[in-house]
């Protein structure tokens, strides 16, 4: 995928393109197939960009991954991600300490009675004591605030990957214009609506599938991710109307 190009996510033409992991490779489990892993090209400062998205998701996506076999590298590396003592250099060490630190500042225990936004980590609800800064002692569910513009950006670097993927041209000029997480919320209706579109396909195995949608005359786009069978994103600039 070496040389020059249009770039399938930010469009610029005749640039020099690299190899870029639409799931990003870190977020394959141990010994997953290279051959399997989706990839584009992709320019310089987009693969930039989707790094920087992607390192502040990681570690909060992969805390919260259930107990599964499958998954348990991917835990693994997310921990040593963020364990100081794991660090390299001096350098690497303190940027493990700034991982960490950033986790914790976006941590809030959740009490049994209050709702779990969809922005939020975990999936489900362990309830375990925990003491509060000011030395409460409260029971409740550990959960990470993803940020919704880190939710988005990867929902929509999805979608174009997937499209160029698919048709072997980029999306097109118009930026997708909306994206959104399911948690409580089944995405399979607004799946099966797809599915009865001429031009809709599923691919994909584990960690992820996805589900895309396209609209031929505008070319316009859809596309369901789920990751690790567990988190649903969605990205669209097909009309608002197959959100219902």
């Amino acid at each position: 995928m070496a040389g020059k190009g249009t770039c399938p996510f930010c469009l610029a033409e005749n640039v020099k393109l690299t190899v870029e992991h639409v799931l990003p490779e870190s977020w394959y489990p141990d010994g997953h197939p290279p051959s399997k892993m989706l990839t584009v090209p992709a320019c310089g400062p987009c693969n930039a960009a989707h790094d920087k998205f992607e390192k502040k998701l990681f570690l909060p996506f992969a805390l919260s991954l259930p107990d599964d076999p499958r998954v348990a590298s991917i835990v693994e590396r997310a921990m040593r991600s963020a364990d100081p003592a794991a660090g390299k250099s001096p350098r690497d060490t303190e940027h493990r300490q700034a991982r960490g630190a950033s986790l914790m500042r976006r941590t809030s225990i959740l009490l049994p009675d209050q709702d779990i936004e969809a922005i939020r980590t975990p999936m489900g609800r362990p309830l375990a004591e925990y003491v509060t800064e000011s030395g409460l002692h409260v029971r409740g569910t550990p959960a990470v605030n993803y940020g919704w513009e880190n939710l988005e950006a990867v929902a929509i670097k999805f979608l174009r990957g997937v499209f160029f993927d698919r048709t072997k041209t980029p999306l097109g000029t118009a930026k997708p214009c909306w994206a959104r997480t399911f948690v409580d919320v089944d995405p399979q209706p607004l799946v099966d609506e797809w599915k009865r579109l001429p031009m809709c396909q599923t691919a994909g195995e584990f960690p992820f599938w996805s589900a895309l949608a396209i609209d031929e005359r505008g070319r316009g786009a859809g596309a369901m991710f789920v990751l690790w069978d567990h988190i649903t994103l969605f990205a669209s600039n097909l009309p608002r109307r197959a959100d219902k």
